[in-house]
Order: structure tokens, then sequence, then C-alpha cells
């Protein structure tokens, strides 16, 4: 067996010459040491060295020839053409794709490898994204991941090394391959357990289940078996005489050295050098405290170092403040600080520190802002400080000044305020602090006009702003008052109204809002006559104002709408016409009264008995439509005796001084005009019988 083991080597040195390297075995050293930088003056250092893993390439394959190398077998399924994209190298990167010839059980298995001192299997994986057309529909079921096994009996028997187990939920993201999303490309390595150590170990990649030829498609690519190689490795440090050495050794160090140890293996074939640096710092550590002065920045800082490697004979040298063997410096005030430490070894340290000022007093006001605009209620309360001395005394300035020992400020406008807080020790502490102007109660009024000039159906609608709850709304005009906490107002008349708003802080605002009517309307009109004789045509004039529209009735069951219209009436009577203008339904109505008749008649009587029986009694006419009448009456002498001026005026037989005529016959004149504009120019006379 020991003959057969060195043959393996030497056909595996054989190999690495060859292949320039393809089978790597020892390739490098890796170190442990307790220290690889000492503190001035040097220390003990330990150090272990050992080689880096010597493996060997036991199979490898790209498939970039199209297809499997020897030493492999795969299914039907297995294609080289990337019919689902490039590979991990590219579009001009071949590798082997289980595309859509068979079903799964779909499988890629290497020949028996030696893997006696165990290795590990690297290789690049990927899986089709699940819902793709074939060959690249990927698996998204808990059974159709693919396994990636060993068997040592030849493959009668498999153990798995890992499942690739599909993303069931059907959400991708390949920038997180091994989350259970494989989807992109990604390098896999496993190790081989112990119980696979074999010199007859085969790899196995392998698909149990799938949905069909046309789902569930994958592949891998750039496959590497890496086989531990099995000879021991001899150390040699150069700085040691003789050989073999340990891995393990101990030195004092004192300056910057380094040490180099050689592995080589049993057979004399591979070899692999290391070296590692051991540096001594020549910088003293130290540590180090720094005081805050008091208040007022006044001297009462101090710095204290103190030196942690070295020689323990110390110098420390403050920059412009001294030095000393003790490294503490007092009476400082806050501030940047340069120093040195240095030793008996001539190792030192250049630094600085900065000594922070003293913890300040820190005052935290609270502020009360003004409620009303203008009321000047502001407050402020600055409180007890967390540092300092009492008693404290308060100091405000700003629109307002104060000064108490208290720190509770009211009665102030708004503005900003800076705050000074002496303590007892005359330590101050300043802060500010702003008093905001109390919000000034507005309002946004809508007032809508009432509909006629004689209705009270105006409103008022109210909305406040800037202020607090609950509201209270007054409004007041010189016909009209009313309050409210709605802040509408309806039913009102016309005019112009105050408003006072009160808001739940008190604060009052005044605004005013007027209510308009629109313009009276007023009918009137004139017809061309009052009076006249049928058939006439009588035309109006409308003089009336602030109207739109119009509605006429002429009083003999005609109607119109015109402006100025005109009418024809045929019948006679007393026609009471009536105009009704409006404008936007208000309105006002106007008449009229227009008298109308046939021709005039005028008939005078010849005799009449003034007796007193009551049948023609006097002189009086038969008459119709006469606007115009005077009558004249002498007796037989010319001698006037009575006038009448009305054509319904009678006479009694009377003279003018109120007694009878006597019997006889009487003249008379009458001139008279109808209304159809005949003039009556009459003469003659009446006789008069009087029963005395």
């Amino acid at each position: 067996m020991m003959k057969q083991l060195y043959t393996k080597l030497a056909m595996a040195g054989c190999m690495i010459i060859a292949t320039s390297g393809l089978n790597a075995q020892c390739t490098g050293v890796t170190f442990t040491v307790t220290a690889d930088t000492l503190a001035c003056g040097g220390d003990s250092v330990y150090i272990t060295a050992q080689p880096d893993g010597a493996v060997t390439v036991a199979l490898g394959d790209d498939f970039n020839a199209g297809g499997v190398s020897p030493g492999w077998q795969v299914s039907p399924a297995g294609v080289f053409n990337n019919p689902c994209g490039p590979g991990p190298g590219g579009t001009s990167d071949p590798h082997m794709w289980m595309g859509n010839t068979t079903a799964a059980p779909r499988e890629l298995i290497t020949e028996q490898l030696d893997m006696s001192c165990g290795g590990q299997i690297c290789f690049d994986f990927r899986m089709a994204i699940q819902g793709q057309s074939s060959p690249c529909e990927g698996p998204d079921a808990a059974g159709e991941g693919i396994y990636i096994e060993w068997s040592i009996d030849n493959g009668a028997t498999y153990n798995t090394m890992n499942y690739f187990a599909p993303n069931t939920s059907g959400s991708f993201n390949s920038q997180s391959p091994g989350s259970g999303d494989y989807t992109g490309w990604a390098n896999y390595c496993f190790t081989l357990p112990p119980a696979g150590y074999s010199d007859t170990t085969i790899f196995h990649w392998y698909q149990t289940g799938s949905s069909g030829t046309g789902y569930d498609h994958w592949g891998i690519d750039n496959v590497e078996v890496l086989a531990n190689s099995c000879n021991a490795y001899i150390p040699d440090w150069d700085h040691i005489a003789g050989w073999p050495d340990t891995t393990a050794i101990g030195a004092y160090v004192t300056t910057d050295t380094s040490f180099t140890i050689t592995f080589t293996d049993t057979i004399g074939l591979d070899t692999c050098t290391g070296t590692i640096p051991i540096y001594v710092d020549t910088t003293v550590n130290y540590t180090s405290n720094a005081v805050s002065p008091g208040c007022n920045n006044s001297p009462t800082g101090a710095l204290n170092l103190t030196a942690t490697s070295g020689d323990p004979t110390y110098t420390y040298n403050l920059i412009g403040g001294g030095s000393n063997s003790t490294g503490s410096f007092n009476n400082l005030t806050s501030g940047w600080y340069f120093f040195e430490i240095s030793d008996s070894n001539n190792c030192f340290t250049y630094d600085s520190l900065e000594i922070l000022p003293g913890p300040p007093m820190v005052l935290n006001p609270s502020g009360i802002d003004e409620i009303c605009f203008g009321n000047s209620d502001g407050e402020i309360s600055v409180g007890v400080p967390g540092i300092g001395n009492a008693p404290f005394n308060y100091d405000i300035t700003g629109p307002s000044t104060g000064n108490n020992s208290s720190g509770d400020f009211s009665n102030l406008p708004p503005g900003m305020y800076y705050i000074t807080v002496t303590d007892d020790d005359g330590c101050q502490g300043l802060d500010s602090i702003m008093i905001d102007t109390g919000l000034v109660l507005m309002t946004s009024n809508v007032a809508d006009s009432t509909n006629c000039s004689y209705l009270n159906d105006g409103s008022i609608v109210i909305t406040p702003g800037n202020g607090a709850g609950p509201y209270t709304y007054i409004i007041n005009s010189p016909l009209y008052g009313d309050t409210s906490i709605s802040g509408s107002f309806t039913n009102l008349p016309a005019g112009n109204y105050d408003i006072t708003v009160i808001d739940g802080n008190g604060c009052i605002h005044t605004d005013n809002a007027s209510i308009y009517s629109p313009p009276v309307v007023t009918a009137d009109f004139t017809p061309s006559t009052n009076q006249g004789i049928i058939p006439i045509t009588v035309n109006f004039n409308n003089s009336s104002s602030n109207a739109t529209s119009y509605d006429w009735d002429f009083a003999d069951g005609n109607t119109s709408t015109d402006v100025n219209p005109s009418h024809n009436y045929n019948t006679t009577g007393n026609f009471l016409v009536m105009l009704i203008a409006s404008n936007n339904g208000c309105s006002d109505t106007a008449y009229a009264s227009i008298y109308l008749a046939d021709e005039s008649i005028l008939i005078v009587p010849n005799v009449f008995t003034a007796n007193g029986d009551g049948i023609n009694d006097q002189f009086e006419f038969t008459h119709e439509n006469i606007i115009e009448f005077e009558c004249n009456i002498f007796n037989r002498w010319g001698k006037h005796i009575h006038t009448m001026t009305n054509v319904t005026d009678k006479w009694d037989g009377k003279n003018k001084a109120g007694k009878f005529v006597a019997d006889g016959t009487y003249f008379y004149t009458i001139k008279a005009v109808g209304l159809d504009n005949k003039e009556y120019n009459l003469n003659g006379t009446v006789n008069i019988f009087v029963d005395k």
C-alpha cells in the first residue's frame, strides 16, 4: 500500500511540472504569533507556523469543449449550448445545462476519485427562473431541487452534502444565492466529511423530481474536485541550525527582525516557504487624565500623564509648562496642551491633549407664548440649574426686562429674551428663549344680500381662524342684533353689521360685513290718453325703474310683456290698466284709469214746470260724453238770469236772487264740447210754468 501511495504522489509531482501548477500542493505558510509589534525595549514572542493545505485537483471540467470530459457521466438531458443565457463567464462561456430531453431523474456523476485524505468540491450552479419557457423553466416545488452527494461504494448508496431547495414562494433574488433562491450563477464549495474519505469516492449531482421534460431546469459549470495530499511536511527555521525543527519557536526580540521557515514533504517533491516580520515600537505608551477647570475658566485644571511601556525612568515635558518625572501638571486653564514623554532607551512619545472647559451651567428655560395678540401675557420659567451653588440670581433682557431669585417671569410681551443665571460663586449660565406673538384671531365672513329691498332674507356666515374654540359670535346693526355659537345668522335685513368674535381664550376680534339689497323696483307708466271714443289706440310710456321684466293687464282681457306697449280698445268703459314691473323676483305695481265711450249727445228741452210736483220740475239736459259745457239763460229783455257750467247742472227756475221767475219764454245759449271733439253752439228758448 505504501508503494502504491508513493507512486501516486510521484505521479502527482510529475503532473505539477507538466501542467504548470494545475495540481499545486503546498501553497504558502500560515503564522500564528503572540504579537507582531512589541513595545519599546522589546519582549518575548512565540510563533507557530503551518503549511497551507497541500491539495491536488482530482477532477475538473469547465465544459468549454461542448461536452463532458473523460471521467464523467451525464443524463441525456444535459446540453452544452447555453440555451438559457450566458454562463458565469459570459455569453462565450459554455456550461452544462439540464434541458428538456428527459424529465427527472437528471444526474451528473464523476468517476471514482482518490479522496483518501479528504478534500472539497467547488462549482458554479444556477436554477432556471420559474414560469419561463422550456428549457428555461425553473424548479418551484420542494421535491424539485438538486442534491450534491458522495458515495464510496460505487453509487450503491449516496450521502447528501447539500440540497439546493427551490424557492416555493415564487419570489426570486439572484443577488442572494444560498437564501433559497438560486436563479443567478454563484460559486459553491463543500468539504467532504471524513466518512467520505476513500480512494473510490464518487460525486453525484441528482434531481429526483420534476413536473415533466419541459420543467424545472438547472445547470453547473467550472467543477473542481480538490483532494488533500496525504504527505507530511517537515519544518526548517532559517535561524536555527540543523534539520528538522518544530513548528513552534520562542524568542526575545529587541529590534526589528524576521523569521523564515521552509516546509518540505517527506519525499522531497514539494516545498513552501514563509517569512513573518516582528517589529519593535519605539513609542512610549501612556495613559492620561485631564481635569477641567472651574467656572469662568479659572486656572484650576490639571493634566496627569502615566507612561505604560519602556524603561521605568521617564521624563515628562509639557511644552511651555515645564518638565518633571511624575507626569502631573496643575494650575492649568482649558485648551490644547502639547507634551513629550521619553525614557532611558530613547523611546519617546510626542502628543497633545485638550483640557475641556468645566461643565457649563446648563439652563433649560420654558416659555408660554402670548395667548392673544397684543395682550403681553407671555411667561418664562428658568428653573434651577443642574450645576452651580445656590442661591441663584435670574436676569432677563429683551422686549421686557426683569430680575429675581425665582426664575419665573410673567406678563411678557412677545420677542427674544436673553437669560443670565448667576450662582453664589459668580458662575454664570446663559440661554435665550423666544416668546411668540399670540395668534391674531381672524375671521372669514360671507354676507349674502337680500333678494328684495323689502325682504329680510339676508345672511352672514362667520368662519374663525387662528383662534381656539369654542367661539361666540355677535353681530349688530342699527336695525338688528344677535349672538350665536355657530357663526351663522339668517333672516337679516339689509345694512352694515359690526361683528365681534370671542374665542375660548377670551381673545376678541372685530370685523364688519354688509348685506346689500338690490335697487328698489318702481313701477310707473303714463297712457297717451285717459279718455276717448272707441275704437282707439292707447300708447303706454313705461317710466319704471330698476326693472327687467314687465307684465301689462289692459283690463279688457288682454295682456302684454313689452316695455312700452300699444293697445287697441274697441269697447266702452272705465279700464283700470295695471303694470307689474319685476327684477329677480322683486316687483312693484302701478295703475292708470282710462275712460272710453261712444259719440257725444246733447239734447236741450224747451219747457219745464217748476211747480214742485216732481215731474219735469227743472231745466236739465240729456247728454252723453260731454266734456266741456256752459249754458247762460236770459229773459226776453236780455237780462242774464242764470249760468250752468256742467252738463249735469239743472235750473230750478229761480233767478240770481233765489226767486222764481215769472212764467214765460226764456232764451238760452250753450257752448259745449263732446268727448268726440264735437262742438255744440246752441241758441234757443225754453218755456217755464211756475205754480205759485
